[in-house]
């Protein structure tokens, strides 16, 4: 068949709906390139949903930031994501999806590693997704600039529950607990996952770590070179050492407008912690 414009079709399929002809445009002209009649008439009618073209717009908006890469999406690609976009209501659901379209093109269309993606993500829930955003963007912080990057990925680090607390529209509950395990079983989260009251780590994980600004209660976290991924995935880079994390030269920062978390949660690695004061006999 010949190649047709996505916006056409968009047009045609809804005249009214100005929005999904503009978005479907876009989508023609910075992911999917030129496309079949039938596959357009399939994306459009998937772009009648607003959470597919909040999507959509997510992911030409990261587009702009890596002008380094052109071509087309894999059309595998791009039917997984709008698929999984029809329930996309919540910030980082279109997020972390907007992430995995932009960075799949390239390569003439054909890497659909980002099916595997987007299959991982919409079977997280929001509370895991934010979850892992919120460690992602503290292991960023703490691993910027680091020289080497297996020194750190292997590193226990800490969040105290204070900050979870604030930083959480519900603030730390239960259900963020459940997600930060989920995250594990997905291999998100390494092995070294804990969470409660830090006098009773003391000989675990804190042994002989100063413990008097975490009485709050902690959360304990490793991260993993698949969680590492996930994060680079939804910033829009595909095809990176995970290295990249620690780059600071790489611009890692969501295009949402809205606030992402009320406050920063402070964190540190565990072997970064103080030393515990020692009494004088």
């Amino acid at each position: 068949m010949e190649p047709t414009s996505l916006a056409k079709l968009a047009a045609d399929s809804d005249p009214t709906s100005v929005e999904a002809a503009r978005v479907g445009g876009r989508l023609t002209e910075n992911v999917f390139g030129p496309v079949t009649k039938e596959m357009g008439q399939i994306l459009a009618e998937k772009l009648r949903s607003r959470h597919a073209r909040k999507v959509a717009e997510r992911a030409a908006m990261k587009d702009a930031q890596h002008r380094e890469r052109s071509g087309p999406v894999s059309e595998r690609v791009g039917l997984a994501v709008l698929d999984a976009a029809q329930g996309a209501d919540n910030e980082f659901l279109a997020e972390y999806l907007s992430g995995v379209l932009s960075s799949s093109r390239g390569d003439g269309g054909s890497d659909d590693s980002g099916v595997t993606w987007s299959a991982l993500i919409a079977r997280l829930s929001s509370e895991q997704l934010r979850a892992h955003f919120l460690l992602y963007a503290a292991f960023r912080r703490l691993s910027t600039g680091a020289d080497d990057i297996w020194s750190v990925v292997n590193e226990t680090f800490v969040i105290p529950l204070s900050d979870l607390d604030q930083a959480l529209p519900r603030g730390f509950s239960l259900a963020f607990v459940e997600a930060l395990y989920g995250l594990q079983a997905e291999g998100l989260l390494g092995r070294n996952l804990s969470h409660g009251d830090a006098e009773h780590l003391k000989d675990g994980y804190l042994r002989g770590k100063d413990r008097s600004a975490l009485q709050s209660g902690i959360v304990l976290a490793q991260a993993t070179p698949r969680g590492i991924w996930l994060f680079l995935r939804a910033h829009g880079y595909s095809g990176t050492w995970i290295t990249t994390i620690a780059d600071p030269s790489v611009r890692l920062a969501m295009t949402s407008d809205e606030p992402i978390f009320t406050v920063e949660p402070w964190a540190s690695f565990v072997k970064d912690l103080p030393p515990e004061a020692t009494t004088a006999a």
